[in-house]
């Protein structure tokens, strides 16, 4: 094979030449691989007719043969390095890119253009406003403005709807181009980071979330009760706080199992849930204590609450072990938060108090600490 193509070389170096001599082709200019040297050469031929008689036969050739070994080895360098390049940018799950000082794409790697919906040369000359509603095209601005101005590395998280409508989410770090002492572009890349930020959500519902009943769990109560009251004391308004337990669970779950006490307490929860409004908080303090926020509340829209959460509580038929029905009360101590409660932990202490007297009043009331 290899003697087949350096006889088509002779064959076009000789075509080259006798097409310059005899008028054919204007000037002549080869460039080819020599073996005479040891090791070989790439070698650049150019000659010229000088000058022809009357009939246009050639009289005078001038012409140049030099040495481009060097530059066809480092062109061959570079080529190797773009295919290994194109190779690494093609196939990458990171998605790469290049913008102008005006955010114009210069160039977008497949993983950009799947991205967007469109192909890499689409997106070339755009800016994300064609690509994406200006909304979302705006969330990208900040951190292009900063590599772009200040010439120093930009990193950030960032979001972007997918093709789909998923939200996804990304982490971005974007390296300034320097021309001329100018910053002319910059080289982003952008890592999903989408599994991460809903792994990070799940820990944080995990760690607030009571598991049984799916509810705020002591410790997210406590935080959001807390931010709560100091809204409260900042706007001047008043919030009430109820404190309830389930009559007699400690039997339940002593005559029908821990199954059947779970059941309760489930049950419990979501007949409270229905009861209350979105800005309430309702939380689970541990086995059979449960806790709600009020906020905005008068007393009577306090009491209005609590009375509505006792009668859905007390209509409740859960089933025992041997499926039969079960009746459930409760009993709720209620307080009103005012200038003289600065924590939660005294707004629950005094709620406390008014469900332990509830609870001697013979259960299945509500009591209310006086103001």
């Amino acid at each position: 094979m290899k003697k087949q193509d350096d006889q088509h070389l002779v064959e076009y170096v000789l075509e080259q030449f006798q097409g310059t001599w005899s008028g054919k082709y204007p000037f002549y200019d080869v460039e080819y691989p020599s073996n005479i040297f040891n090791p070989p050469k790439w070698l650049a031929a150019k000659a010229r007719v000088t000058k022809r008689d009357k009939k246009g036969r050639a009289l005078n050739l001038i012409g140049m043969l030099i040495d481009i070994t060097d530059r066809r080895l480092l062109e061959q360098r570079l080529l190797e390095q773009k295919a290994l390049l194109d190779t690494v940018l093609n196939n990458i799950d990171s998605h790469v890119y290049m913008k102008d000082q005006d955010r114009r794409y210069l160039y977008a790697n497949p993983s950009v253009a799947a991205l967007f919906g469109h192909s890499p040369d689409d997106i070339v000359g755009k800016i994300d406003s064609d690509l994406m509603p200006q909304e979302a095209a705006d969330r990208f601005a900040p951190l292009d403005r900063h590599v772009l101005d200040t010439g120093e590395k930009s990193c950030g998280e960032e979001m972007l709807n997918d093709t789909n409508g998923e939200m996804r989410y990304f982490w971005s770090t974007k390296l300034p181009i320097w021309k001329d002492g100018k910053v002319t572009s910059y080289v982003g890349i952008s890592t999903d980071i989408t599994e991460v930020i809903r792994m990070k959500e799940e820990f944080r519902k995990l760690a607030n979330t009571d598991m049984l009943t799916g509810i705020d769990n002591r410790r997210s109560f406590f935080a959001r009760a807390e931010i709560e009251l100091k809204r409260a004391q900042r706007h001047g308004t008043r919030l009430a706080i109820l404190v309830i337990d389930i009559d007699h669970f400690k039997q339940i779950n002593d005559s029908q199992g821990h199954a059947t006490g779970d059941c309760a307490i489930i049950a419990f929860a979501q007949a409270s849930l229905k009861e209350l409004r979105d800005i309430d908080l309702l939380g689970r303090l541990g086995g059979d204590e449960f806790a709600v926020l009020l906020p905005d509340t008068s007393l009577e829209g306090a009491i209005v609450v609590a009375e509505r959460i006792r009668c859905a509580v007390e209509a409740l038929r859960i089933l025992g072990k041997k499926g039969e029905p079960l009746h459930m009360t409760s009993s709720i101590g209620g307080v009103m938060v005012g200038a003289d409660i600065t924590c939660v932990d005294d707004a629950l202490a005094k709620a406390d108090a008014a469900l332990y007297r509830s609870k001697l009043q013979g259960r299945n009331r509500i009591e209310f600490m006086p103001c």
